[in-house]
């Protein structure tokens, strides 16, 4: 395989919130974690960019998307516990495994 082939000529397909997925750097200050994170790599313009919105958030998931967004930006005070609370409007009325996968369980369990 030539050396010039980027990433072994794979398919990569990264996703998320970058500021999800910050590189450790130990002993680093901020401006090490910066300079070791993927989007200054040489290789980053490589890439190609296809779906800038996230489909997941859209309609009633989009007041999530936004609080989501407010504590990725330090918008969101936390409490003398370091918790940060979720208005009730946000909550989930049902336990999470039941929000999440309660109607494929349904589904397989009548079917």
């Amino acid at each position: 395989m030539p050396m010039d082939v980027i990433l072994g000529n794979n398919i990569m397909v990264p996703g998320g919130d970058f500021r999800q997925i910050v590189p450790a750097v130990r002993k680093g200050v901020q401006a090490d974690v910066i300079a070791a994170c993927i989007k200054t790599s040489p290789l980053w313009s490589r890439f190609n960019d296809y779906l800038r919105r996230n489909m997941r958030v859209v309609g009633p998931a989009n007041e999530w998307k936004k609080y989501l967004m407010k504590i990725g930006d330090s918008k969101v005070l936390a409490n003398d516990n370091d918790e940060i609370l979720i208005p009730v409007e946000l909550q989930s009325k049902e336990s999470l495994v039941n929000e999440i996968i309660g109607p494929l369980l349904n589904r397989q369990c009548s079917g």
